[in-house]
């Protein structure tokens, strides 16, 4: 049986993917991370989403969870988990977890020899001061920009990190750039509620 664990899958997008993927492909058996597993089993939404193991840890120890039953046969990680942030504060915790869970993502893919899909954001896409641009994923980042936020700043290095992780370990690896992520279960006073 294939197994993918879901990292942030008790955040918002990471609850859509893990149902989405019971609702696809009722055969992978999904193993959530969560740093509290009663507490995302007590979320009400979570009992629609049918057989899901839950494992209780963090990112920084995911290396250390290689050897646990769940991760036995691991083909895949989707790395939902993030701090999104958009302020100039708490910078040392925003990377730890977004660049240092990055990290520790990729560091249990190698071990293993599991696939990783990385959520990445279009606040690292390539961008123009030139109002008759059209930059895309393609086009050269703005690194002077980016770097005056520390959440894109983090998740540009972590896509890098990811990226470069795979290639140099053989792990096939993909970075999505979502934008303006927004439905069904949203909380309510998140910046997109009103989108």
């Amino acid at each position: 049986m294939e197994r993918l664990l879901i990292t942030g899958a008790s955040g918002f997008l990471g609850r859509h993917v893990l149902a989405a993927i019971g609702a696809q492909s009722p055969t992978v058996r999904r193993v959530a991370l969560a740093r509290n597993a009663n507490a995302l089993i007590a979320e009400p939404w979570f009992a629609s989403c049918g057989a899901v193991d839950v494992l209780e840890g963090d990112l920084a120890q995911l290396p250390s969870l290689a050897s646990h039953r769940w991760l036995k046969g691991l083909r895949g990680i989707i790395h939902c988990a993030a701090v999104v942030h958009h302020g100039r504060d708490h910078q040392a915790h925003q990377h730890a977890v977004n660049v240092g869970g990055t990290e520790s993502v990729m560091r249990l893919a190698a071990e293993v020899g599991a696939r990783v899909v990385f959520v990445s954001t279009s606040g690292v896409s390539g961008c123009s001061m030139d109002p008759n641009a059209a930059p895309d994923e393609e086009a050269p980042t703005c690194d002077a920009v980016i770097a005056r936020w520390p959440y894109y700043a983090s998740k540009l290095a972590a896509e890098a990190y990811a990226l470069a992780y795979g290639t140099a370990f053989d792990l096939p690896t993909l970075a999505f750039r979502f934008f303006n992520v927004f439905g069904p279960l949203q909380p309510a006073g998140h910046v997109y509620a009103a989108v």
